[in-house]
């Protein structure tokens, strides 16, 4: 299931900005990542600089025992929580990996916030938002995205 939300914000131009968010909703195993990762080609086919964060499960013998997260520029990958590792905060039968999450994860955001006409932000789950630190970087991520914003429709670069 897709939903599409639009938030409006007063632009440095006197005018209105609008922020599209595209969001891909649903359970476990339906191919959410598949679609983001086919949406993230189809747009720098157009000519967009993409990037930002995926998140995948690892599964071992069928069985789901984690999530790795790579970075969509560099594809650098990390683990983001697994069921045998011992530290981190718990979330259901996962210890998140809180150095990997910002190495990986949060870099890879932040970069593609400063870099890219459009940001992919694959698993906006309860194991992300375990950090102020990365919900404090997200949103002066987002608050840069607004503060930069030209009020110019974004357009391909081709």
């Amino acid at each position: 299931m897709t939903r599409n939300l639009s938030t409006y914000y007063p632009s440095g131009l006197g005018g209105t900005d609008v922020i599209r968010v595209l969001l891909v909703i649903g359970p476990p195993g339906v191919g959410k990542t598949t679609v983001l990762t086919k949406i993230v080609n189809m747009l720098r086919q157009r000519g967009f600089n993409v990037s930002g964060m995926l998140s995948r499960e690892v599964r071992e013998n069928g069985v789901r025992v984690g999530f790795e997260i790579q970075d969509l520029a560099s594809e650098r990958r990390g683990r983001l929580a697994h069921i045998n590792q011992q530290s981190g905060p718990q979330v259901w039968r996962y210890h998140v990996n809180l150095a990997d999450l910002d190495a990986v994860g949060v870099h890879a955001i932040m970069d593609a916030v400063e870099n890219c006409d459009i940001v992919a932000i694959d698993e906006v789950g309860p194991m992300e938002p375990l950090l102020t630190k990365i919900q404090r970087r997200r949103r002066n991520g987002t608050e840069k995205l607004q503060n930069n914003r030209s009020g110019r429709p974004l357009e391909s670069k081709r």
